[in-house]
């Protein structure tokens, strides 16, 4: 905390108005699991990460790293991994990607 306090000192000495004690009324803690703009997108850099380790790493993928890891691996990590594979399989998804229909 020294170290916030420190950069808040500074940012006062150069003119800043801070405002302590500013609350929206809800905890925002919470939320940021769900609101990462990286939620579904890390889901695609956990695998590219776990491919460039080459084949004898110890976790090969996202699968591996949920069964092997078991109560290390965060929960939100593993709901947003279930999430993104229900999506892959998500009609609107699956439209998508084959792209428009030729005549």
């Amino acid at each position: 905390m020294a170290l916030v306090e420190k950069a808040i000192v500074q940012m006062k000495e150069a003119g800043a108005v801070i405002v302590d004690n500013v609350s929206t009324g809800i905890d925002l803690f919470p939320l940021i699991e769900d609101t990462r703009t990286n939620y579904y997108e890390a889901q695609f850099s956990y695998n590219l990460y776990f491919r460039r380790l080459g084949p004898n790493a110890v976790i090969h993928n996202m699968d591996e790293l949920i069964e092997k890891g078991g109560s290390l691996v965060k929960p939100g990590i593993i709901k947003a991994y279930k999430e993104f594979n229900s999506l892959m399989h998500h009609p609107d998804y699956l439209a998508a990607r084959r792209g428009p229909r030729r005549r």
